[in-house]
């Protein structure tokens, strides 16, 4: 359970480094960056900045170019909120919508497959693209790019489980 101090903290990071990146942040480079959001840790000491890359834009050239601001934007986030110690800042590439549309995606094939929900909803006609991010080593996520057909078709058994599942319930 995170304190209302730690949110409140998390809150006011996410839009400094959101409007420092916007006006003050001269590297062109981030213009293709969205900050989603900011974890920090129950002592203060450090705060996880969750980004997504936009578009089509080169996911670790976005990746160091967040790292050589970083010593810029942690001067500035400890002037405008005036901690005792300002937050070491790490910079993590957010996936959760790259796998939501993945996910989609899979829902609106078996929903034409006649295997989910309402037969009559409209499937999707191709793949949603997904963003290019390439992940840092620092990750401990998978790129969605490295998915194969063996990772979709668990997927796929994993939702026919849950079908399976709501099914007893009734």
């Amino acid at each position: 359970m995170t304190s209302r101090r730690v949110e409140r903290v998390a809150q006011r990071i996410h839009q400094e480094i959101s409007g420092l990146i916007l006006t003050e942040v001269k590297d062109p480079v981030l213009s293709s960056v969205q900050i989603n959001g900011v974890d920090v840790s129950p002592d203060l000491q450090i705060a996880t900045v969750n980004y997504t890359v936009i578009g089509e834009a080169d996911g670790k050239a976005i990746g160091q170019a967040l790292r050589r601001a970083q010593g810029f934007l942690r001067q500035k986030i400890a002037r405008t909120l005036q901690l005792r110690r300002a937050p070491e800042l790490r910079f993590k590439t957010d996936v959760s919508l790259d796998r939501g549309l993945e996910m989609e995606f899979l829902l609106a094939q078996l929903r034409k497959d006649g295997q989910m929900g309402d037969p009559d909803a409209e499937p999707l006609d191709e793949k949603p693209p997904i963003a290019k991010s390439d992940l840092d080593d620092d990750d401990d996520l998978d790129d969605l790019d490295d998915l194969d057909d063996d990772d979709l078709d668990d997927l796929d058994d994993d939702l026919d489980d849950l079908d399976d599942d709501d099914d007893d319930d009734l």
